[in-house]
C-alpha cells in the first residue's frame, strides 16, 4: 500500500496540466500514486497524460465519458490504494514538499485530516493572493478536536487542500455527489464532521488558479450552480442523518453556518427577480428541514443568522449586497462609535432596525 493516493480530475486543461503534473511528480514524498481521471477531454489533455505516464510509473490513467467532477473523483476513489487520499484540480499546483509535510503532520499527530493553506493565483494579472483566515483553520488553532472548533473551518469546504485518512472515507462510505456543481462541499463537510482530529498547516501551500473561463466564473451556469448547491444541501441533510452527524445543537450550528455561507453568500451573483424569489423560497424550505432548532448552544453569530433565516426576515434585505449583511453580523460586538466610523449610513440603519426584529423572534 502506497502512502498517498493523489486524485486528479482532468477535463480540457491542456494549458495548465503540465504545471500540475510537474509539481506532483517532483514531490519529495516519492511513495505516492497519481490517479488521473480523464473525464472525456476533447483537447490535448489525454496526450499529455499519456506522455507523463510513460515517464513516471506512479501515474495511473482512467479514461471515461464526461460526467463532471463528482463522478471523476469517485472513479479515482474506487481505484485508490493509498493509506491517505488527496485531491487536486488539474489547473492547480503544489509546493515541492507539499505532500511530505502533510503526510508527516497527519501521521505524527494521528489525525484524520491535514489541512493546508490555499493561496489564490490570478493568471490574468500573474498575482498570488495568500490568505490565512480563521475560517480556513478553525479560529487559528493548530489542532482541531472538538465539534465546536470545526465551526469556522466549515465555511471553507473545498476538498482539495486536505489530506484524508483513507479509513475515514471508506468506513463512512463517503463519496461525491454526481451530476451537480458545488459537489465537493458536502463531501468535505461530512469528512470534517466525522473526523476525530484535524491538523492545520497554514504555511504549506496548494495554489488555486483563478481564471475567467473556469467553471466557477462562467455566467451562463451561475444560476444552475446556485440551485445545485441547495439540491446538494437537501441531500446532505439526509446523509448527515444517516451518518448520525447532527447529534446536538452545536453540530446543527455548523450545518447552519455552512448552508448560509455556501448559498446565501452567492445570492448577489444571481440575476433575475423571479430566480431570486424562487431561490429564496427554496433556501428557507431547505433550512426548515434541519432536525434541531434549539439555538441555546449556538454562539451569538449563528443564533442571529439562524433566527433571521428561519423566520424569513431576510425577505426584507435579500436585495442588499451580501457583503453588507456579512459586515453587519461580523462586527456586531464592536462599539457603536466604531461601527459608525467603519460603515455607511445604510449599514448603520440596519444596526438600528435589526434589534426590532430580534425582539419579535
Amino acid at each position: 500500500m502506497v502512502k498517498v493516493s493523489i486524485i486528479i480530475p482532468v477535463y480540457n486543461v491542456q494549458d495548465y496540466l503540465k504545471q500540475c503534473l510537474d509539481s506532483i511528480c517532483n514531490q519529495t514524498l516519492h511513495d505516492i500514486e497519481i490517479i488521473c481521471v480523464n473525464d472525456g477531454s476533447t483537447d490535448n489533455s489525454a496526450k499529455i497524460l499519456n506522455k507523463y505516464a510513460k515517464k513516471d510509473s506512479r501515474i495511473r490513467i482512467i479514461n471515461k465519458k464526461n460526467a463532471g467532477l463528482g463522478a471523476a473523483r469517485n472513479s479515482g476513489l474506487m481505484t485508490a490504494t493509498g493509506k491517505y487520499i488527496a485531491f487536486i484540480d488539474s489547473d492547480d499546483w503544489v509546493s515541492v514538499d507539499y505532500y511530505e509535510q502533510l503526510y508527516k503532520a497527519i501521521t505524527t499527530t494521528k489525525s484524520d485530516i491535514a489541512v493546508s493553506n490555499m493561496p489564490y493565483w490570478y493568471s490574468k494579472d500573474n498575482v498570488c493572493f495568500s490568505f490565512i483566515s480563521q475560517f480556513s483553520f478553525g479560529d487559528g488553532k493548530k489542532e482541531i478536536i472538538k465539534t465546536s472548533d470545526k465551526l469556522n473551518m466549515l465555511q471553507s469546504c473545498t476538498c482539495c487542500n486536505k489530506l484524508y485518512k483513507r479509513e475515514l472515507i471508506t468506513k463512512n462510505n463517503l463519496f461525491f455527489y454526481e451530476g451537480k456543481y458545488i459537489e465537493d462541499f458536502p463531501f468535505t463537510f461530512m469528512a470534517v464532521a466525522l473526523s476525530k482530529k484535524i491538523i492545520c498547516l497554514p504555511n504549506v501551500y496548494q495554489y488555486y488558479r483563478q481564471q475567467e473561463t473556469s467553471i466557477m466564473h462562467n455566467d451562463a451556469i451561475k444560476a444552475k450552480k446556485f440551485f445545485d448547491a441547495l439540491d446538494n444541501f437537501n441531500k446532505l441533510i439526509d446523509d448527515t442523518g444517516r451518518l448520525n452527524i447532527i447529534k446536538d445543537d452545536i453540530a446543527t450550528s455548523c450545518l447552519v453556518r455552512f448552508i448560509y455561507h455556501q448559498t446565501l453568500a452567492r445570492l448577489e451573483n444571481l440575476s433575475g427577480k423571479s430566480k431570486k424569489q424562487e431561490y429564496k423560497k427554496y433556501f428557507i424550505n431547505t433550512l426548515k428541514r434541519l432536525p434541531y432548532r434549539n439555538t441555546d448552544g449556538f454562539n451569538n453569530y449563528d443564533k442571529i443568522v439562524y433566527k433571521l433565516m428561519l423566520n424569513n426576515i431576510l425577505n426584507s434585505i435579500f436585495n442588499i449586497q451580501y457583503e453588507t449583511v456579512r459586515v453587519k453580523i461580523q462586527i456586531w460586538r464592536i462599539s457603536i462609535l466604531k461601527i459608525r466610523k467603519k460603515t455607511n449610513r445604510i449599514v448603520w440603519l440596519l444596526f438600528n432596525i435589526f434589534p426590532v426584529f430580534w425582539r419579535k423572534i
